[in-house]
């Protein structure tokens, strides 16, 4: 289902150049390191570590990538002031994610692996939201109904093994 709905989603998208094929094949290996990170930051918070070490590693590790894709990626020649791009991109992504990502950690120690996979699919409405209001974009029916049946098909696996704790069933 979750599949389906990722082809109905991308059934309208305009894949004019090589650029955008290259991008969404970019987004979706993100997507796969996404979520080995998560299993991965999963096993982590479940040992004794404290959740600000495992938050700061991650700190750390963000700020050393997006210092090196500035370096190989980034427009050096712009004047580095507080309203060019690239330093409120790194100031963003480096001080402003860091609460977030403490309350994740520490969240992950408290809810099972499950239910942190489907708070996760609600970056789905939520980022329909924000590119609608701040980016533009248009929501068309088309997309709409992929992530509706891209959050169902994530959603499905789920309720059937709760529903399997609840009524005992093997």
């Amino acid at each position: 289902m979750a599949a389906y709905g990722l082809a109905t989603f991308y059934s309208i998208e305009d894949f004019h150049d090589s650029d955008s094929i290259w991008g969404n094949l970019l987004m979706f290996f993100c997507f796969c390191l996404f979520s080995v990170s998560q299993l991965l930051a999963r096993k982590i918070m479940k040992s004794e570590v404290a959740a600000i070490h495992v938050t700061t590693s991650q700190m750390i590790s963000a700020s050393v990538f997006l210092t090196l894709y500035m370096v190989f990626f980034g427009d050096m020649t712009l004047p580095f002031r507080a309203s060019s791009g690239t330093l409120m991109t790194f100031v963003f992504l480096t001080f402003s994610m860091a609460f977030p990502f403490f309350f994740y950690n520490k969240a992950l120690r408290n809810i099972t692996v499950g239910m942190a996979s489907l708070l996760l699919v609600l970056i789905i409405p939520f980022g329909f939201i924000f590119a609608e209001i701040f980016l533009g974009e248009s929501i068309t029916l088309t997309k709409a109904t992929g992530a509706i049946m891209v959050m169902i098909g994530v959603t499905i696996p789920h309720l059937i093994v709760l529903w399997r704790r609840k009524f005992n069933i093997v």
